[in-house]
């Protein structure tokens, strides 16, 4: 039923990773061949998979469900704390300690403009800056780094070889050309730190430990957290962090010269180009460095499109839905907001979906949170809830589009309760 959304971050870390998949016409709900299905009177109605649509078998990453949705408020940031460091550092930057809602948004905002100059101007950067050859440091580079993949590869109890297939690599041969182009990124980034004097203290490395350790159950303490990660490795992301931020800090963004076919046409939103430190220490921790040639062009030549390093009213909120979506957020003691649906909302609704009349597997969902706007589900039911009264139960009579899966032409009948709606996230006064 759904279409994804991508959730598009810096995923920088060598350590904590995130990845998300994008597909506009695939699901990503639980199926089953038959099962029971409680309808509102309490009778059950078989749920069946149809064989002639494409929505079985796929990802199953919303059987949790969150059954309200609200306003990100103070409340939530100070119950969340700890998650919400490490969410941001895995998913856009490394970020101050959080003392209020607007804080989190703002650096939200931050966060997500250095995700779109990033992607417009790193392939720039790339090209015009100019990394010298050392065999011999490189293929140390390579060595260490391939011990990791083959480490995790016996984790796994799998081939070495069969792991890299299943990554996308043809061979070996393909995996050591992505180190190698690893590699050229590392010594740019590590260049542009170095000539723009940022580091990485003490406290910001103290600060991102204690988050993962208080979010991540695998790691009992620091110690048992250090005794399993490579430290240097997250110092090093964490300078890496720092020094996209300094990018998308200096180039130059100019008007556009070309319309653009952009489907956002939300509001665009001030945002500051500030480098987000913990601070406070003195301390520095170094980085790693290697012994290459690195030339690095001026930032301010690399030219970036304005439409390409706005951030939006509907990008901000996707942000905060991916945040209020993740299982690992405590959501409770929350606001919530009666009224109408508007465009931009995030609205916990339950659906069910029908073909024939039959429900089918994956088309059904209690509590799921939708962001209006987003384009996430088939065409037709998101703008089917706008302007909706919360609470009320409304019958949607939808068509599956023609590339959708071997669902193609099939109508659907989706009944949904827009059961409680979240506000737009308040904006401070230089981003209304």
């Amino acid at each position: 039923m759904r279409k994804k959304i991508i959730v598009f971050g810096l995923c920088l870390s060598l350590v904590l990773t995130s990845v998300t998949a994008c597909s506009k016409n695939k699901s990503k709900t639980k199926t089953s061949e038959a099962v029971s299905s409680s309808t509102d009177n309490g009778s059950e109605e078989e749920t069946v998979s149809l064989a002639q649509t494409d929505l079985a078998g796929k990802d199953t990453e919303f059987t949790t469900k969150i059954n309200y949705v609200a306003e990100i408020g103070d409340k939530f940031v100070a119950d969340n704390k700890d998650m919400l460091m490490y969410f941001m550092f895995s998913q856009l930057s490394l970020i101050d300690e959080y003392d209020s809602a607007n804080k989190l948004m703002e650096d939200l905002k931050t966060g997500l403009r250095t995700s779109n100059v990033m992607s417009a101007a790193f392939s720039q950067l790339k090209e015009q800056a100019k990394v010298g050859e050392n065999e011999e440091v490189f293929n140390a580079y390579y060595t260490e780094q391939k011990k990791r993949y083959e480490d995790l590869a016996t984790q796994n109890s799998t081939d070495f070889n069969i792991m890299l297939q299943s990554m996308g690599y043809e061979d070996e041969e393909a995996f050591k050309k992505a180190i190698k182009s690893q590699f050229d990124d590392y010594v740019v980034l590590a260049k542009i730190a170095k000539d723009n004097d940022l580091t990485v203290t003490k406290k910001e490395y103290d600060s991102l430990v204690n988050a993962i350790v208080a979010s991540e159950d695998s790691y009992t303490s620091v110690e048992d957290f250090e005794s399993k990660v490579n430290k240097q490795q997250l110092i090093d992301s964490i300078m890496m962090n720092k020094s996209y931020y300094q990018i998308a800090k200096s180039v130059t963004v100019t008007e556009d010269t070309e319309t653009t076919d952009s489907k956002d046409d939300s509001e665009a939103l001030e945002v500051s180009t500030e480098i987000p430190s913990i601070g406070g220490d003195s301390e520095t921790l170094a980085y790693s460095t290697y012994d290459v040639e690195v030339t690095v062009p001026d930032l301010s030549g690399i030219k970036v499109a304005a439409s390409a390093a706005k951030v939006t009213k509907l990008s901000l909120q996707s942000a905060v839905s991916a945040i209020l979506n993740s299982t690992s957020f405590n959501v409770e003691n929350v606001e919530k907001k009666e009224g109408k649906v508007e465009k931009y909302d995030l609205v916990n609704i339950d659906y069910t979906g029908r073909i024939d009349g039959k429900i089918f597997a994956g088309g059904q969902a209690e509590g799921y949170n939708l962001l209006i706007g987003s384009n996430s589900f088939i065409d037709g039911f998101e703008e089917g809830l706008i302007g909706k009264e919360v609470g009320v139960t409304e019958v949607l009579n939808l068509k599956f589009p023609d590339d959708y899966g071997q669902a193609a032409g099939t109508a659907s009948q989706s009944e949904t309760t827009a059961a409680e709606e979240e506000t737009t996230v308040e904006e401070t006064t230089d981003a209304e």
